[in-house]
């Protein structure tokens, strides 16, 4: 039986850590973007909002970096299934809660794991999922032609990131 994921080696224990050291690295940019963003815009957010946003991050790098440990049992694809939508949510989440100013930092990785876990016709709905989650947040942040018009900017840097 044919299974979605890709033939290619697995990665070494070196590459999974530099790997996790740059997840870490792109939801702390992301982070202090959207913190940046929303504080040069005089938005405030009240004490939970900074908890549950700041909370669906942890989860977000948790999930992220411990996957095959916590999903491990799961037949692979109900595996990607769940990682993937848990995954967006969390994202649109934070965009919601938070704003969107570094939602598209915190989310561009899924697109790599896509590309690395995905055959192409699935990786499709994970760059859909992608650009979801994060055109959502900006459009009712802001309006919906800004968020298009970032949607497209997304798109090139998904573009980028497949390549």
């Amino acid at each position: 039986m044919k299974t979605e994921m890709n033939s290619q080696q697995p990665p070494s224990e070196s590459e999974q850590q530099q790997w996790r050291t740059l997840l870490i690295f792109m939801v702390v940019v992301g982070y202090i973007a959207t913190f940046a963003t929303a504080a040069g815009g005089g938005e405030e957010f009240s004490a939970l909002q900074v908890a549950v946003g700041v909370l669906f991050g942890i989860v977000y790098l948790i999930l992220g970096i411990f996957d095959a440990e916590l999903l491990g049992r799961v037949i692979e694809n109900v595996r990607n299934v769940i990682f993937f939508s848990v995954q967006g949510a969390l994202v649109l989440g934070i965009g919601l809660l938070l704003g969107p100013g570094g939602s598209w930092l915190i989310g561009l990785p899924l697109v790599g794991i896509a590309v690395e876990r995905l055959s192409p016709r699935w990786r499709w709905a994970v760059y859909v999922l992608v650009l979801a989650v994060i055109i959502i947040p900006i459009g009712i942040h802001s309006t919906w032609g800004t968020a298009l018009m970032n949607g497209g900017i997304i798109s090139t840097a998904i573009f980028f990131v497949v390549l």
